[in-house]
């Protein structure tokens, strides 16, 4: 007899969407009927982050398994590792006709992405179609509307520019009417092709991956759907108050009073005019995933599909005042908290919202458990989002990771640390009581505490957890009640300056203090040496002490330490803008 068909797959994927800009999360205005009813019977996935704010340090991720600290991929060129996973390619391996349409902008993968059929709508993407005549550039051209059009973003110019849009007193690029009718848009192409593929006849499972350009920019709607909200009507999010402002760090404050599309520069009919236009692009992406659920439905496939949607990142969308993504200089929950719905087939599938925080890493070892591939050899950092599916946490429990090369961000049980390497500036939220994170409490004496705590999650989160039997040998190294060891590590010999590593544990040492952190045991010990009993030959004697404000202090330098220790494949860059990225790079060890 014939071993059962494995469920197919079909990846929903949109790019730089608010995570509460959906009918399904409440929102008052913008419409998404198409994925409310998806959510409706998905696990949705209430609190899910994305590692990188970025778009391909993000999509590398998922299609990894893997945080940005491990594949290394900060930036947008160079090659992963042989070794590295990629989603696509093993369930090829595995028997899976793989097919991909949209936005791949994951070129560092090259010929390892793993698609049978790659049809591409991004110029830089254009190189890897696996035919040369389907692809959005080649129909584009054939239908006259020219190619790259109004509607398809990059750092090159468009042969048919939108209609221009004015506000602040500047014609703002990339806003607008596009030229482009709605059965021509870059949204109906990738549709039509999923369709297409969908309503195939099928002798394989398959993995169909939907990767939306927008509502990323350029923000021109075609015609068709430019008035689908009225800007009068939308609502806008409270700004910062100047208290607000004083607390946050100096970058963030300037670009809230002078970015080109934020709340000062344009007023607030003009941000209302821009959103408009990004809630018109939202509405068409979920009617063309309408039309890919309904040809699944229409073609009996279904009961057989599992559905997964989500981002890769966010968009400001207005709240704190500004618009767009900020190209990894903002780690707010707007950019890196993503939307994250699950459908698995079958008469008991789950559904309903799940609180816990999770990852988009995790979408790869989910996906190969559920169609029964394994992951046991492979290196991801993912978890199955499965064990958490029935779950009934307090909203934020758990811990989440997102990380560019300058900035290092933690966000545990309701509270957020975004660490600034080499630099004095930072932020923590309270998410519980703030969950705009308009109340930076970095400099609170009151909130200390928890700075250390989130430091030593990141210190935790740089350090690979060592054997038991090496765990064994290192507590023995650190007990002073072994007569054997004598605490060998208490009591160094030379090892009076810098940073130790311990291959699992580490120690840091300034100005006579030593730091001590052995995440595996959850210690932080913080010693001082003892002046009433100074060195006696070669051998420093310290004794432990209780100064948070000095714990705080090493802990963060060993974090930009650790941080440094990484050597990037490739880091952001590229003018102005790639300057300004770098700018939180500087300092010992980084590039």
């Amino acid at each position: 007899m014939s071993s059962p068909k494995r469920a197919n797959i079909l990846f929903l994927m949109a790019d730089q969407w608010h995570n509460l800009d959906f009918g399904y999360r409440g929102h008052r205005v913008v419409k998404t009927p198409n994925l409310d009813k998806l959510a409706a019977q998905s696990i949705d996935f209430t609190h899910s982050y994305a590692q990188n704010a970025f778009c391909l340090p993000s999509r590398a991720c998922m299609l990894t398994g893997q945080y940005v600290r491990t594949h290394r991929q900060y930036g947008f060129t160079g090659l992963f590792g042989e070794d590295t996973p990629c989603l696509p390619e093993l369930l090829q391996q595995n028997g899976y006709h793989t097919f991909h349409v949209g936005k791949f902008h994951c070129n560092p993968l090259a010929g390892r992405m793993g698609f049978d059929e790659f049809v591409p709508t991004l110029p830089e993407d254009m190189w890897q179609a696996t035919d040369p005549d389907i692809n959005y550039l080649k129909w584009s051209r054939e239908q006259g509307i020219g190619y790259p059009n109004d509607q398809v973003h990059g750092d090159y110019r468009t042969i048919a520019p939108p209609e221009p849009l004015a506000l602040g007193g500047k014609t703002l690029d990339m806003y607008g009417t596009s030229c482009i009718p709605l059965d021509k848009s870059i949204e109906r192409y990738t549709s039509d092709q999923a369709v297409s593929f969908v309503e195939r006849d099928h002798d394989k499972p398959f993995y169909v991956s939907v990767s939306f350009d927008r509502p990323h920019g350029p923000w021109t709607p075609s015609p068709e759907d430019v008035d689908l909200y009225d800007p009068a009507a939308i609502p806008l999010p409270e700004p910062p108050g100047e208290a607000e402002l004083a607390k946050l760090p100096a970058h963030l404050a300037h670009y809230i009073s002078t970015y080109s599309v934020g709340l000062q520069k344009i007023g607030e009919q003009g941000m209302r005019k821009v959103l408009s236009l990004y809630y018109a692009l939202i509405t068409r992406v979920d009617a063309e995933i309408g039309r890919i659920l309904d040809a699944l439905e229409r073609t009996g496939q279904a009961d057989n599909t599992i559905v997964v949607f989500c981002t890769d990142h966010g968009d400001m969308a207005g709240h704190l005042g500004l618009f767009d993504k900020y190209s990894n200089r903002l780690y707010h929950d707007d950019i890196i908290r993503t939307p994250l719905l699950l459908k698995v087939p079958g008469e008991a599938q789950p559904s309903g919202q799940i609180h816990h925080n999770v990852e988009l890493i995790d979408i790869f070892p989910t996906l190969c458990e559920l169609t029964g591939i394994s992951t046991g050899t492979l290196p991801l950092d993912g978890k199955s989002l499965l064990a958490r599916s029935h779950a009934a946490e307090t909203p934020g429990s758990g811990t989440a990771f997102s990380e560019s090369y300058g900035l290092k961000t933690v966000i545990k049980d309701g509270w957020k640390l975004i660490h600034y390497v080499n630099h004095n500036e930072g932020e923590l939220y309270d998410l519980g009581t703030d969950a705009r994170e308009y109340h930076n409490l970095y400099t609170d004496p009151a909130c200390r505490a928890k700075r250390i705590e989130l430091l030593q999650e990141l210190v935790c989160f740089f350090t690979t957890t060592p054997s038991e039997k090496r765990q064994a040998n290192i507590r023995t190294l650190f007990d002073d009640s072994d007569m054997v060891a004598r605490g060998a590590m208490g009591k160094l010999f030379k090892w009076d300056k810098g940073i130790v590593e311990g291959d699992g544990f580490w120690q840091s040492f300034q100005d006579g203090y030593k730091l001590t952190v052995i995440p595996f045991d959850n210690v932080c010990r913080l010693d001082r040496l003892d002046a009433d009993n100074p060195a006696d030959g070669l051998v420093w004697n310290y004794a432990p002490v209780q100064d948070e404000g000095r714990l705080e202090a090493m802990l963060g330098r060993l974090v930009d330490y650790l941080s440094g220790k990484i050597r990037p494949i490739s880091l952001m860059t590229g003018g102005r803008e790639g300057q300004e990225n770098m700018m939180f790079c500087r300092g010992f060890g980084l590039c």
